[in-house]
């Protein structure tokens, strides 16, 4: 069940995409970052937006997106894009096909293989990157 102030979150997600603005969610720890950003990017995909989506993460946490997508919104195809070069260059070329179409799978990764796959990643015409811990 949503808290208030998660659905305050959400809201002012959703009124920052509408006024073509970014923000940064900056709640202290625990309070439900995930789900309202999960919340989100449903919301865009029930607009007809279904992304690329990109998220970078510490990556301790990585497969908690992972599993936070695959509970909350099991229709929404996610991946988590990690592994030797040969395991992410199999899933580039199986999974990471039609990116605006509603079978392109959030990408959740770790900031290390942003980078390191930067000159494969920084083609998608991302529509957001979520910064999870963006002190880092």
């Amino acid at each position: 069940m949503a808290c208030t102030y998660q659905l305050e979150g959400l809201e002012w997600l959703q009124s920052l995409y509408e006024n073509g603005l970014n923000g940064i969610l900056a709640d202290e720890m625990g309070l439900g970052k995930t789900i309202q950003t999960i919340s989100f990017i449903a919301f865009l995909r029930e607009k007809g937006i279904n992304g690329p989506f990109l998220i970078a993460a510490p990556l301790s946490t990585t497969s908690n997106w992972v599993a936070e997508f695959k509970k909350w919104t099991p229709d929404i195809p996610v991946v988590l894009y990690h592994g030797s070069k040969q395991e992410r260059e199999e899933i580039r070329t199986k999974r990471l096909r039609n990116p605006s179409s509603k079978n392109f799978p959030v990408i959740c990764t770790s900031y290390e293989i942003c980078m390191n796959d930067r000159k494969h990643l920084s083609h998608f015409g991302w529509k957001f990157i979520i910064i999870d811990e963006g002190h880092r």
